[in-house]
């Protein structure tokens, strides 16, 4: 019987795992017997890097002849703890020409050591900072201002502008040359000004520990209201229904004293798609169609008061 150690990726677009890495094919020897054997899987170029997700490692055995034997058949055993005392019965996955798993018996663990040595020295940091708050405030406009982050990855100085190419809110940017498993601090920031920093007065800091693979996602602010918009609430009670809607739907405000009013709905990207005034309301309803916008996520603000709408 000869055999060969695969490590088996899982590919979650696929839903299947795909064979990643092996180790040469060996015979079955009688020196084998009780004893570990060890043999390493080389990769031979980037391709074969390991990337964050789920694993099999696992000995893929074929048997070359003997009474009843099925050549077409590979067994996959995911070895023994060197305690256990094998039964031939069990620790068997098998993997026909029909690509049907099945499993015989119990599955006793194999032991798969990593060498980390030659691992990166140096790894990118993709920062990802959720702006759609302060796009619905007005405070920061697509186009005209631009977030950055500062922080210990570039001694404070601040970064590229960061980027929202698929115009979601969301925008991105990836800081290079930083070592692993180190702790980093960093704020976002708009227009690179420290008056607009998230998290203001000196702190607190956003604390991150890298590793080979980083990638954050963050909301700017944590979602509180950005520094430098008004707070105080002026109305008391906004009913938009139904919604999600197809683009048509009623506003209803109910005011607790007569005030002018502006409605403004901007779409994701930040331009206004509809704006008006009201002048000395407490109660307030009407029909609005937006079913000649592109479906998608609009923000309607109302003195300080932001409300999403869902276009389906």
């Amino acid at each position: 019987m000869g055999f060969q150690y695969w490590l088996w990726w899982y590919d979650a677009e696929s839903q299947t795992y795909i064979d990643f890495l092996s180790s040469e094919f060996m015979d079955v020897t009688e020196e084998m017997i009780n004893a570990w054997v060890t043999l390493p899987l080389e990769k031979d170029g980037e391709s074969e890097f390991l990337t964050p997700g789920k694993y099999i490692a696992s000995i893929q055995t074929y048997h070359g002849g003997g009474a009843g034997a099925d050549n077409n058949v590979y067994r996959f055993t995911l070895g023994a703890d060197f305690s256990h005392n094998h039964n031939p019965q069990a620790a068997q996955l098998l993997f026909n020409n029909s690509e049907e798993w099945s499993q015989l018996g119990q599955l006793p663990m194999i032991r798969l050591n990593i060498n980390n040595q030659e691992g990166p020295t140096s790894v990118p940091v993709t920062f990802n900072v959720d702006m759609t708050l302060p796009i619905a405030q007005g405070i920061f406009v697509p186009g005209t201002d631009f977030v950055d982050v500062a922080g210990t990855v570039n001694g404070w100085a601040g970064s590229d502008h960061m980027t929202d190419d698929d115009g979601d809110g969301i925008y991105t940017l990836a800081v290079e040359g930083i070592v692993p498993f180190s702790t980093i601090e960093y704020k976002y920031r708009i227009n690179a000004n420290w008056d607009t920093s998230e998290f203001p007065s000196g702190g607190p800091n956003r604390v991150y520990r890298t590793s080979y693979w980083n990638s954050l996602d963050d909301v700017y602010n944590d979602g509180q209201s950005t520094v430098g918009i008004e707070e105080r609430e002026i109305v008391r009670d906004i009913s938009i229904y139904p919604n999600p809607n197809s683009g048509i739907f009623t506003l209803k405000i109910n005011n607790p004293s007569s005030e002018d009013m502006k409605v403004v709905i901007t779409n994701i990207q930040g331009q206004v798609v509809l704006e008006k005034e009201l002048i000395s309301v407490s109660s307030h309803t009407e029909q609005i169609n937006l079913s000649s916008f592109s479906r998608g996520l609009y923000f309607l603000k109302v003195g300080s008061q932001v409300n999403k709408i869902v276009v389906k």
